[in-house]
């Protein structure tokens, strides 16, 4: 029988993701639909739609699970058998430390919005949950 909560601690129950967008001033510009767990971060940013609204100048900044993709700037990776060069990581660390600002707005969800609990509410409501704490 399908259980009407989902986690992600707790294996034959399923996690959503949801994909969150802020600029440097930490309001939230974006919010995906919420996908199940399993679903690769890439495919999330692909079908938001974010990319088709991100203007031909702007970088988004995103982690080494967007690598390859057009306009999103992700951490180098270390070459196999190799060593990052200073400006490597130097770059890396610039990187980083702005990719916070989204760690900042995540936690800050968690904590208001509860997102790191076992729901009962459909994945509609939390969506609308999600959209109306991020306004």
């Amino acid at each position: 029988q399908h259980k009407a909560y989902y986690h992600s601690k707790n294996p034959p129950i399923y996690a959503f993701k949801i994909q969150i967008a802020c600029d440097f001033s930490h309001r939230i510009l974006h919010v995906s639909e919420f996908c199940h767990g399993s679903v690769h971060d890439i495919k999330i940013l692909r079908e938001s739609g974010l990319l088709e609204h991100t203007e031909k100048t702007a970088q988004i900044i995103a982690d080494k699970g967007f690598v390859g993709e057009e306009y999103v700037t992700t951490p180098r990776k270390k070459p196999r058998r190799g060593e990052l060069t200073d400006e490597d990581n130097n770059f890396n660390r610039d990187i980083n430390s702005t990719r916070a600002a989204i760690e900042n707005i995540n936690q800050r969800l968690k904590i208001y919005a509860n997102l790191g609990g076992v729901y009962s509410v459909a994945s509609q409501k939390r969506y609308f949950l999600i959209k109306y704490i991020a306004i």
